[in-house]
Parts: structure tokens; C-alpha cells; sequence
């Protein structure tokens, strides 16, 4: 061997697996640059025919529960694409991150201040909740806590079983001395309230599925409407198809809500605030507390009572003109598979 071609001494040949790193991390840049190209045309084909179809096509009716689960990703992979300059692939994911700032943008900034409410000027605030109990899925004691803790002024119970009505009598008797409880089990409902209950009735809609529950209220002095309400769940028939079998309830829903003086509309209603259902209670004139007061996106199902991650929110705190939310919430994991709702409502005179 030629000597001159020896290495000098405290010197090593590059390996021959030196390029191997660089290759790896080349591949990598191409597998997140392919998903990001996939992820953005399956966003963008899903905001096409969400735009164009609505709810009419079940594929976009079952995607809208789950529209910030869609869009979030948008914002990192926007971030990403524009510090390496992939400008025409940062194009393709920016109407994303625009539909995401428009739709739920709103919820992340500071609420404006709540108008001044004095008594002495009519002004009534009032703190309100809404709680699915799951059909039995919290302990009882958990679930008197619960509604003792929230120290609201008027509870609506959907899913109350035949068991939790004596306990909820006995229990709460002394701070809810107004009490309605319907003990049906997934179609039971109910009301608890401070202020006395006037009258009240179960009422169907066009499903005749759940009953619903309406109640005058005396609250000092001036009457109000409570509606409690649980339309039936949607749900995949197979692979087939999805069906909101609650829809044909929304239209009457909303004209009694809003036909009816001062009014809150509140419970499970199942259906996202991303679904043609949410915009037609929206339309008749309603507000909705969270929307106006909550702050962040206010995931109420599934809660521990399903072993899974909160991914929905359709549980609501409704009401018509004349009211101000302060500030919406939602409350603590007691067992069920929904979390509960409170708002703090300023009832302008």
C-alpha cells in the first residue's frame, strides 16, 4: 500500500453511512410535506361541500360535529409551511386557519364589560345550568353536590331515572323548593328552581321522541318562561347513512321559544353549533349564552361517563332578547357522559 495514502494519524475516513442522516431527514421533510398536501385538500373539499350542501349531504352533517377538530391542525401546519417557505402549499391551508379564526375565533377574546344591573332599576341576574345526569350514570351523592355546588338560581335535568327523583326531592328540598322531575329515564326531565313554578307542562313536537318541558316562572315579579328541552340524539344507521331524526323539532322549537315573552331555552339539544339545527334557533332570534359569554369551545360530550375525550359541544343555555350573558361555563365531571352548563344572565328591565 502507498504510504501517502494511509490516513494521517488522529484523522478517520467519513463513514460510508454519513449521508444517512441527511437522507432520513429528507424523507421525513417529504412525508410531513405529503400530509400536509392531503390534509389540506381533505379540509378544503370538506369547507366546499359544507358550503354548498350543508346539512343535506350526511357525510358533512356527521363532520360538522367535529369542524374545530378539522380546522385546528390548520394553524400549526400553516406556521410550519411558512418558515420553510412552501408558499403555494401555505396557500392551500390558509383558508382553513380562516375558517377556523371566523368560526370560532370569538370565543378566545375578552368579553365585552356586562351592562349595569341595579335592582332598584329592574335589573334581575339570574344563574342558570343545564346537566344531562346520563340515566344514572352519576352516584347520587356525586350528583347532589353537584347541583347544590353550582348555586343556580334554576337547574334544567334531562335523562332524570325514576331513582333520582325521591333523592333529588328529599335532597334539595330546602335550597329548591320549586321542583318538577320526570323520572323516565333517557326521556326524563326536569326543572329545579329558587323561584316559585306558576304552571307547568310536558309538551311533543314533531318526533313525539322525548317530551318536553315548559314552565312559568315567578321571578320576582315578573314572569318567565323556562323550556326544557331534549331532542333525540342523532346517529350512523350502519355505514349508510347519518340521521339528525330531532330536526323536523328545531323550526317548532325555536317559534315556541321565542313567541312567548322573556324565555330561556335550555338543555341537551343535541346538535353541534356548527349544524343547520343551531343556525335555525339562531335565526328565530335566540342567543346563545356560551357563544356570547364562554370563553374557549366549551366541550360538553362525550364526558368520563363515556371513557372518552370531551369532542362536542350540545348543551345550551339559550335565551331570548332582552337578557345579557356575563359569563358561561362549563362545570365539573360528576360521572355522566355530558358535562354541565352555567351562565350568568343580566335580565334587562
Amino acid at each position: 500500500m502507498n504510504p501517502s495514502s494511509q490516513p494521517a494519524a488522529g484523522f478517520r475516513q467519513p463513514a460510508e453511512t454519513s449521508s444517512l442522516p441527511a437522507g432520513m431527514a429528507w424523507a421525513a421533510v417529504r412525508l410531513l410535506l405529503a400530509a400536509s398536501d392531503i390534509y389540506a385538500v381533505l379540509m378544503l373539499t370538506y369547507l366546499a361541500l359544507r358550503l354548498f350542501s350543508g346539512d343535506r349531504l350526511w357525510p358533512v352533517a356527521l363532520l360538522n360535529n367535529f369542524t374545530p377538530w378539522i380546522l385546528l391542525p390548520a394553524l400549526p401546519v400553516l406556521i410550519l409551511l411558512l418558515t420553510a417557505r412552501r408558499w403555494w402549499r401555505a396557500a392551500l391551508t390558509g383558508p382553513g386557519v380562516a375558517a377556523l379564526m371566523w368560526l370560532y375565533g370569538g370565543l378566545f377574546l375578552p368579553n365585552p364589560p356586562p351592562p349595569p344591573c341595579a335592582a332598584s332599576d329592574g335589573c334581575t341576574a339570574l344563574t342558570v345550568m343545564t346537566y344531562n345526569t346520563g340515566c344514572g350514570l352519576i352516584e347520587p351523592d356525586d350528583l347532589i353536590a353537584v347541583l347544590r355546588d353550582s348555586e343556580a338560581d334554576i337547574i334544567a335535568l334531562v335523562e332524570v331515572t325514576a331513582d333520582e327523583v325521591p333523592l333529588l326531592n328529599a335532597a334539595l328540598a330546602e335550597v329548591y323548593p320549586y321542583r318538577v322531575l320526570y323520572g323516565y329515564g333517557i326521556p326524563g326531565i326536569g326543572l329545579l328552581s329558587r323561584y316559585p313554578i306558576l304552571e307547568h307542562e310536558l309538551f311533543d313536537l314533531s318526533t313525539h321522541a322525548f317530551p318536553y318541558l315548559r314552565a312559568r316562572l315567578d321571578v320576582e315579579g315578573r314572569p318567565l318562561t323556562v323550556i326544557a328541552a331534549h331532542p333525540p340524539p342523532p346517529g350512523l344507521e350502519g355505514l349508510r347513512a347519518y340521521r339528525i331524526p330531532g330536526t323536523p323539532d328545531f323550526p317548532l322549537l325555536a317559534d315556541a321559544a321565542v313567541s312567548d315573552g322573556p324565555t330561556l331555552l335550555i338543555g341537551d339539544l343535541n346538535t353541534s353549533d356548527q349544524s343547520e339545527n343551531y343556525q335555525r334557533l339562531a335565526e328565530a332570534g335566540l342567543q346563545d349564552s356560551f357563544r356570547e359569554a364562554g370563553w374557549g369551545l366549551g366541550l360538553t360530550f362525550p364526558a368520563s361517563g363515556a371513557n372518552m375525550p370531551s369532542l362536542v359541544r350540545i348543551d345550551y343555555i339559550w335565551h331570548t332578547p332582552g337578557f345579557h350573558a356575563v359569563r358561561a361555563w362549563t362545570g365539573p365531571d360528576a360521572g355522566s357522559d355530558h358535562l354541565p352548563v352555567t351562565a350568568q344572565l343580566i335580565w334587562l328591565p
